[in-house]
């Protein structure tokens, strides 16, 4: 076989190889799937289900809007008229906020607060194909503040995120939130959604360097966003509002170092807890008595603030 014919050869595996791995790369980090945390192991399991029976058996409301792409977005909304205080939780990839909000919940409603569980866009019940990272939630968020302003005027708002939940309601925080909302929540999230698939794509053993200029590419042609294109660190240094950034030193999925990154880039009031042996989204479980301080006087503190900085 002539040697022309061996390189076009070559040339066209190589592309079919190139295209192939670009819409696996787009497939496996973006694309709707099945929930990849739900089931319970580990020595917090028990803790976890007595936390997910607990808020399944409580008398919610199904509640939903509209994105500003045009998307239905759900959520349950759990009513309790204590207080006049709401926190709005947006859970990580590919989970749900029942599960990852499993210790927090109960917490939050025996202090007297509403909550309103969402399912982010391309999660659960919520529309969508593709999952953002924050770039696209960030306006959902925001959409559902505007949502709890109109419902509920009289309520002040938190915005609390564990994981990709909590990248998101940090880099809403960056934009015209209502003036409803008192404070941000943010618990083990990442700097942006550039850095986070990098950091999963070194892992798995890609070369990073030249692997993520093709798939960011793609991923913006096929997925609609820009990995670089948003980032908690940006959204800082526009933020008015009190932050509250909680990370396990332990986590061995996103850095701790991304919320004191986060931290030191944000102007507003903010307090930084980092908990010792903590690994991804359960710093509540392991230094219970810590965290619930820690949130508790950010609470107090922020409801106390009469406007934003």
């Amino acid at each position: 076989m002539p040697v022309f014919y061996v390189i076009l050869a070559l040339l066209a595996a190589l592309t079919v190889g190139v295209c192939g791995f670009i819409l696996w790369g787009v497939n496996f980090s973006c694309k709707r799937g099945k929930p990849s945390v739900y089931k319970l192991t580990g020595e917090f399991a028990d803790r976890m289900k007595e936390g997910i029976d607990w808020t399944n058996a409580k008398e919610k409301e199904s509640v939903s809007i509209k994105s500003h792409d045009g998307l239905n977005l759900s959520g349950v909304y759990i009513d309790n008229d204590k207080t006049d205080i709401l926190f709005i939780l947006f859970h990580g990839y590919r989970s749900g906020a029942v599960h990852d909000f499993s210790g927090a919940v109960r917490f939050y409603y025996d202090r007297g607060y509403s909550i309103l569980l969402v399912d982010q866009r391309s999660h659960g019940m919520s529309e969508g194909k593709y999952i953002t990272y924050g770039a696209r939630e960030r306006f959902d968020c925001r959409d559902w503040c505007r949502y709890a302003k109109e419902r509920f005027p009289e309520k002040k708002v938190f915005i609390d995120g564990i994981s990709m939940g909590a990248s998101t309601v940090l880099m809403a925080s960056g934009l015209d939130l209502p003036d409803n909302v008192v404070g941000v929540i943010a618990d083990c999230g990442y700097t942006s959604p550039y850095e986070i698939i990098s950091k999963v794509a070194a892992e798995m053993g890609y070369p990073v360097k030249i692997v993520m200029p093709v798939l960011s590419a793609a991923i913006k042609l096929i997925a609609g966003f820009d990995p670089k294109g948003c980032s908690t660190l940006d959204a800082m240094e526009k933020n008015t509002l009190p932050v509250l950034l909680v990370h396990g030193k332990a986590d061995s999925f996103v850095p701790y170092e991304m919320s004191v990154r986060t931290y030191d880039a944000c102007r507003a009031p903010k307090t930084l807890l980092i908990v010792d042996n903590a690994d991804h989204g359960v710093s509540f479980f392991v230094d219970n008595e810590k965290v619930v301080k820690v949130l508790s006087d950010f609470i107090n503190d922020s409801l106390s603030r009469k406007e934003r900085v």
